[in-house]
């Protein structure tokens, strides 16, 4: 697969909660999307799913798109706050999430599915 340049959809305002989206393609297959929806006025909550294919094989893509999602949400004026969650035991989501200049705000025990596992709340200001 050649470098994701031009091979990834940018969708703005595809839903009024749904400000800014990526969608990252091999040939015709999603292997990644990402995107910040508005929680309240001036904040935004980061998401993202990757295939194994997408960290396994392309990971630098990767990060160069979700950073550049990430900067344009908080450099349009739209979001003063950015915020997202991860499972504690996720070890490369918490380096992604700091990579991009989130900081660690706080943990959340029994807060998954069936009350099962911790999740970290990390935030990015500007």
């Amino acid at each position: 697969m050649k470098p994701y340049a031009g091979q990834y959809v940018d969708y703005d305002g595809l839903a009024e909660d749904l400000t800014y989206s990526i969608a990252v393609f091999d040939g015709d297959r999603v292997i990644a999307c990402g995107g910040v929806r508005k929680v309240f006025d001036g904040v935004g909550e980061a998401w993202s799913v990757l295939s194994d294919e997408a960290l396994r094989d392309h990971p630098m893509a990767v990060t160069r798109h979700a950073k550049k999602l990430l900067d344009r949400a908080q450099e349009d004026g739209k979001f003063k706050r950015l915020q997202a969650l991860c499972l504690d035991e996720n070890i490369a989501a918490h380096n992604w999430l700091r990579r991009f200049g989130f900081e660690l705000e706080g943990l959340h025990p029994n807060a998954g599915p069936g009350g099962e596992g911790t999740y970290c709340t990390y935030g990015r200001v500007r």
